[in-house]
């Protein structure tokens, strides 16, 4: 194709807009986004959109609207011939846009982006407006643009964003979310499906597709469409009403009154999420599932308890995985019921050497407290958690010692019955080597930590930072009913420690003791004592 100039794009274009005998510009319009200049691939995108929008409101294309089956040659007559021949054109335009989003240019992928979705609701309005209809929407198009945003090589995490401002109208929402989950589970379950077409390209952007949803929380949020008004809002439902809404929720594609249904749109939101979970994910892609599945996903499940066998297997992996799995799954067994007979001795099992030291540790402490809050729990496993916690503070930072040490004693003020591990008599109490805690042991019930003490807090009060030795000093004291408040001691940081070491609570900060005599040279400093140097190098 000659080299072509974006004076001469435009140029193209206005010539089309004059009249039907200068419609084979639009086949300019589309050689020229094959172009190799990205000027001239962008304009002649907005070229082609204004195409587009002609071709649109189009006396010959609005006929053609309800003969969607309707073919070239088939009808003989010439002026359906050229009807059929401008939405052949118009479509073509329509998959160029989609071709368009694989391009290197960032613009002219958010410009072609853009067009067609914006020719999406043009055309989802005008056939209302046209044909009185109550409900028209182009899900096909929409399957179209999934399947180029998610099924490609390209790193797609900016488009699929620029999309996510669609995403607020509830139509656009609810049809794409059934669109994904076609293309996941033909992926999946299709005989002719290869393992090697879900690449991990594919998990990623759909990953990022389901981050940007945003579902409505009852039925008064939804109500804002782009494909017309809608027949029924607002209505009665009646039994025949209901049973056509069981025999949709059966079906792939969501029907016109399931809309304004928020039981279709939580429909749609569970059965994507369960086919996205069949996918093989990367590990950081489980990982921000599970840091998010307890707040964004599980509230707005029709039946979270299908998320069960996911969880569970989570938390069995051991390690940080087990540990972001902690809040679904306790939200499933809080609020849903569910049994998990072991999930205790699992819990036990998470606390090892490296739970000071992992980015996640102060929320594994905010669910330890809970999971340790009632007080029907038996002392022997509260005493067991109190004593691991104890033993991994001889080898914590300073400030998973801080928030360890009041959480201690937290559980103390909830089960008396395990203060005996700080009211032992010194006599009483067994050297080091010959503690019967068994620090080994998964059980915590073969563990032995009511028979043994906290002699790892008294090691504490040797730390050499102050403020951890003065934390021991709580339990000292009587222990009272009210207890600390840990958020006050959580987020800790070298940086914190040190600011609040040297400045301390005032305003003006803390002096620092530097030396009983203030030296009068730098000489008197580095001087001979007692015959040797105060300083060497």
């Amino acid at each position: 194709m000659a080299t072509i100039s974006k004076r001469e794009v435009k140029a193209a274009c206005d010539k089309f807009l004059q009249g039907p005998e200068n419609a084979n510009e639009i086949v300019t319009l589309l050689e020229a986004s094959e172009a190799s200049n990205r000027r001239v691939v962008a304009n002649s995108v907005k070229q082609l959109f204004r195409a587009c929008q002609h071709l649109m409101k189009s006396e010959g294309y609005v006929k053609l609207r309800g003969k969607q089956s309707l073919k070239g040659g088939e009808s003989g007559d010439p002026e359906t011939e050229y009807c059929l021949w401008i939405r052949e054109k118009y479509h073509a335009c329509l998959n160029r846009f989609l071709e368009l989003l694989s391009h290197s240019c960032d613009h002219v992928k958010e410009l072609s982006l853009v067009s067609f979705m914006r020719l999406l609701i043009m055309e989802s309005t005008s056939a209302y407006e046209a044909l009185s209809q109550p409900y028209h929407f182009s899900i096909s198009s929409l399957e179209q643009l999934s399947e180029a945003l998610l099924n490609t090589d390209q790193d797609m995490k900016a488009m699929i964003a620029r999309f996510s401002e669609y995403l607020e109208y509830d139509d656009i929402r609810l049809y794409m979310m059934t669109a994904v989950r076609n293309i996941i589970t033909t992926k999946l379950d299709c005989p002719e499906a290869k393992a090697s077409d879900i690449t991990s390209s594919f998990v990623f952007h759909t990953f990022e597709f389901l981050r940007h949803v945003r579902m409505p929380t009852s039925t008064d949020d939804i109500g804002n469409f782009v494909g017309g008004s809608l027949v029924g809002e607002g209505e009665a439902v009646s039994g025949s009403e209901k049973r056509r809404k069981r025999k949709a929720a059966k079906s792939k594609i969501p029907q016109a009154r399931d809309v304004t249904d928020l039981v279709s749109h939580r429909f749609a939101f569970s059965e994507l999420w369960l086919s996205f979970l069949r996918l093989p994910l990367s590990e950081s892609v489980f990982k921000r599932i599970l840091t998010t599945i307890h707040d964004a996903v599980i509230p707005h499940m029709l039946d979270p308890k299908k998320l069960m066998d996911f969880l569970t297997d989570s938390y069995n992996i051991g390690g940080v995985i087990s540990l972001l799995a902690l809040n679904g799954l306790f939200l499933l067994i809080h609020q849903h019921n569910l049994d998990y007979p072991d999930f205790y001795t699992k819990l036990y099992a998470l606390l090892d050497y490296s739970i000071f030291h992992v980015k996640y540790c102060t929320r594994f402490f905010r669910l330890l407290d809970l999971f340790l809050t009632s007080t029907h729990l038996p002392a022997y496993l509260v005493a067991a958690f109190i004593k691991r916690i104890g033993r991994l503070l001889l080898t914590a930072p300073p400030a998973g010692i801080i928030m360890a040490i009041p959480f201690i004693c937290n559980l103390m003020k909830r089960h008396p019955s395990c203060q005996v591990l700080i009211h032992r008599d010194v006599e009483d109490c067994k050297p080091m080597d010959s503690d019967p805690f068994i620090m080994e042991e998964v059980d915590p019930a073969k563990s032995h930590a009511l028979d043994s003490s906290l002699w790892e807090l008294q090691a504490m009060k040797s730390h050499y930072l102050p403020a951890v030795s003065s934390l021991v000093s709580l339990l000292e004291k009587p222990l009272n009913k009210v207890e600390h408040n840990m958020e006050k001691y959580m987020h800790q940081s070298y940086k914190k420690l040190f600011e609040d070491t040297l400045c301390g609570d005032g305003e003006d900060g803390r002096e620092v003791a530097l030396s009983s005599e203030q030296p009068e040279s730098i000489e008197e400093i580095f001087s001979v004592e007692d015959g040797e140097l105060l300083w060497t190098w």
